[in-house]
């Protein structure tokens, strides 16, 4: 297991990570494979503003373990000190050997700059962000308890990840087409199509600039991609 360390983020920012994860364990107990921290604040990223991401696996959780949690993760049960909280829950067997869409237990989000959600419903969601998530982090995750992340989630096909890319391209570019993460996204995931590399997105940018492309050229080859079927997995 790789040893927590939480340099450069604010005491209640590390004091709350540590009450979420003693109440994921509280309702799982030894059934819970490994809590994980992904996102800017696991790779040093952290600021005024941001959100934390975090992730866990756990073996055969039940329908009402999953409502337990809800009612003690929910911001109003367990105040987030950062902009939002944005968790996802696991069950191991489907992390194993992964394909898209993900079955996720649970996808909360919460905060006092973000509106709460709950849902257990992985159709409700779009595909792509769970792919993404967990594709993004392998060597970028910090291990808030148990296993690893890279020993627990399995790799996903390079089909499935540049279907996810693709998707999220098109995702911003029908919901956010002026926001600040659409060019990056599209940058972060075109280095991974030609070099395998994920990394963050000023990773990519700077990756892109290198390459004397615009994020307009990496969006426009980008959306040319397929994305993944309703009803098939690549």
């Amino acid at each position: 297991m790789t040893e927590w360390t939480a340099e450069g983020l604010p005491t209640d920012v590390r004091g709350y990570l540590r009450e979420l994860t003693e109440r994921i364990l509280a309702v799982f107990g030894d059934r819970t494979v490994g809590v994980w921290l992904i996102g800017s604040a696991a790779y040093g990223g952290f600021a005024e503003g941001s959100d934390l991401d975090v992730q866990a696996a756990v073996a055969d959780p039940t329908d009402s373990e999953v409502a337990t949690l809800v009612e003690m993760i929910n911001h109003e049960a367990l105040v987030c000190p950062a902009a939002g909280l944005e968790f996802v829950l696991y069950d191991q067997a489907v992390l194993i050997d992964p394909v898209a869409p993900l079955r996720w237990s649970l996808n909360l989000n919460g905060g006092p700059q973000r509106s709460p959600s709950v849902s257990t419903d992985f159709t409700t969601e779009a595909w792509f962000w769970f792919v993404l998530d967990l594709a993004v982090v392998r060597d970028l995750s910090v291990a808030l308890h148990g296993r690893d992340l890279v020993d627990v989630v399995g790799m996903f096909s390079r089909d499935v990840q540049i279907a996810a890319i693709a998707d999220s391209v098109r995702w911003h570019a029908a919901h956010v087409p002026d926001g600040p993460s659409r060019g990056a996204n599209a940058a972060r995931g075109l280095r991974f199509i030609e070099t395998g590399t994920w990394g963050s997105k000023p990773e990519g940018l700077a990756w892109l600039a290198s390459t004397g492309r615009t994020p307009e050229q990496a969006l426009d080859l980008v959306e040319a991609l397929p994305g993944l079927s309703p009803h098939s997995n690549p």
